[in-house]
């Protein structure tokens, strides 16, 4: 590597300086044409978002209204003057008011629906990585690694 004296370095930060500052008159340059052109286009977007929005409403509640005579053999969907309409379940999610509680009468019940967690508790370790030589660490097969960055700033 070739040795970098300090007024080569000096040189380099003012060249840094001055393309940080350039950098940031083209990005506002850019912020400056963009907005305009980009607050044009979301009327328009809200416009047919709307639309669209209005429209689903009326199709679900023809659909719901229709259901037995456009979705039949147990069929989700269908398709429907020029598009596709039906109606398509979220994956099921188990809801609890008291999860404290719904555990307790669980662990009561039926256990196998009861899952102890064992983890490794990564912040406390860190915290006291002191208390730790490297000889532990690797006996149970950890290591504690940290990088460094170099950084420049204005």
């Amino acid at each position: 590597m070739t040795k970098i004296t300090e007024q080569k370095a000096r040189k380099a930060m003012e060249k840094w300086l001055d393309a940080s500052s350039d950098l940031m008159l083209v990005q506002a340059e850019k912020r400056k044409e963009i907005t305009p052109v980009v607050q044009g286009y979301e009327t328009k977007e809200k416009l047919h978002s709307d639309a669209k929005k209005q429209a689903e409403l009326i199709l679900t509640e023809y659909a719901a209204q229709q259901r037995e005579t456009l979705f039949v053999d147990g069929k989700k969907s269908t398709s429907f003057a020029g598009g596709v309409i039906g109606f398509k379940k979220n994956p099921a999610k188990l809801e609890s008011a008291d999860w404290d509680k719904s555990l307790e009468h669980l662990k009561e019940w039926n256990p196998e629906y009861v899952i102890e967690r064992c983890e490794i508790d990564k912040k406390g370790i860190l915290r006291n990585a002191d208390k730790f030589d490297d000889d532990d660490l690797e006996g149970f097969g950890l290591a504690i690694t940290q990088e460094e960055k170099f950084y420049v700033k204005a």
